[in-house]
């Protein structure tokens, strides 16, 4: 996928559209302007909760990268929105739940359990910096891994 950005960048002025979910927002804006001084473009990033990005790609909206969690791009490739052999898995997110230190261990082993425990909680706290680069994009990029 690399390739293939890195050479419709190298011949157009025009800006690369790149629609993102805002979990991926802390990352990309540590990437996009080291990729626009590497490659002396412009980069836009439209972000957007995933289900809406989601509905304007398969209304036909312009793009040229989509960064999306697998379940909607996998529904993309199914209606035809998305090309299957274009999509690399770039990044994976994890999820954890905590508690402080002396409270009771939740019952988060299912979904009800999980649900729960998030309406009880009394001052709930979500992070999402913790994303990893996954080894099929490095390896696609060509480059070693951090």
């Amino acid at each position: 996928m690399q390739v293939e950005i890195v050479s419709r960048v190298m011949t157009t002025t025009t800006p690369l559209t790149i629609f993102c979910g805002g979990a991926m927002r802390p990352l990309l804006h540590e990437l996009v302007p080291a990729f626009e001084r590497a490659y002396d473009v412009a980069v836009g990033v439209e972000f957007r909760l995933s289900a809406a990005l989601k509905r304007a790609i398969r209304d036909g909206a312009a793009f040229d990268i989509a960064i999306l969690p697998r379940p909607e791009l996998d529904e993309l490739i199914a209606c035809g929105a998305i090309v299957r052999d274009s999509v690399v898995n770039v990044a994976r997110s994890t999820v954890g739940f905590a508690v402080r230190a002396g409270a009771p261990k939740p019952d988060i082993g299912s979904r009800r359990g999980a649900a729960h425990c998030c309406k009880r909680a009394r001052s709930p706290t979500a992070t999402v910096r913790a994303v990893s680069m996954s080894q099929d994009c490095w390896q696609s990029s060509g480059s070693a891994k951090p």
